[in-house]
């Protein structure tokens, strides 16, 4: 004789794993801003003593890549980063970049490990 087969009935935890899971296969992309406004005004310290403003780069525009030294995803986009700079930056396109490390000597070591423009 046969059984019955048995209906899957899965668990609340499994059923909001398979949500979240579904959610994130088919979540819409970020969202972009096509506004067209002027930053408010900023300045950066860099590692060395000089300190970098928005008003020394006024007109041009400027990339603001936030990093950390460890991030995988970080370490993706800096070779296309580099790739699309050289043919952009007469027109006026700046990259800056501001490691979110605080360590001065970490950011150094990985500025000397990979090459940097």
């Amino acid at each position: 004789m046969m059984e019955a087969a048995r209906a899957w009935r899965p668990s609340p935890p499994t059923l909001i794993l398979l949500g979240l899971i579904a959610y994130l296969w088919v979540r819409p992309p970020a969202e972009v801003s096509d506004e067209n406004r002027i930053a408010p005004p900023w300045h950066v310290a860099l590692t060395e003593v000089r300190v970098l403003t928005s008003e020394a780069r006024e007109g041009r525009v400027v990339l603001v890549d936030f990093r950390a030294t460890g991030c995988p995803y970080c370490r993706k986009e800096k070779p296309v980063i580099e790739r699309f700079w050289p043919d952009h930056r007469d027109p006026g396109f700046e990259v800056v970049s501001i490691s979110v490390d605080d360590l001065a000597d970490r950011i150094a070591a990985c500025t000397t490990r990979v090459s940097v423009s």
